[in-house]
């Protein structure tokens, strides 16, 4: 199993689906940084209502129940 670095996984343009909005993966650090998409699958203007900051931990834990699902790019632990 591969593990991607953090800049592994900006480079690849990670996006998760939670639920039925499209999210952006913009940054990195001890959290991952989320901006949600709009028309066009674009990322919008982070401001705190289209922004998530979740741990990859918890990324990965939503993405095993089927709360969210990569549609680019990779996560791996």
């Amino acid at each position: 199993m591969t593990t991607y670095t953090n800049e592994q996984i900006l480079n690849k343009g990670c996006q998760v689906r939670f639920n039925n909005d499209l999210y952006y993966c913009y940054n990195v650090t001890s959290t991952m940084h989320f901006v949600r998409c709009g028309k066009n699958e674009q990322p919008l203007k982070v401001n705190k209502n289209n922004a998530l900051n979740i741990t990859r931990e918890t990324v990965l834990n939503f993405i095993d129940k089927g709360i969210a699902n990569v549609e680019v790019g990779a996560i791996v632990k």
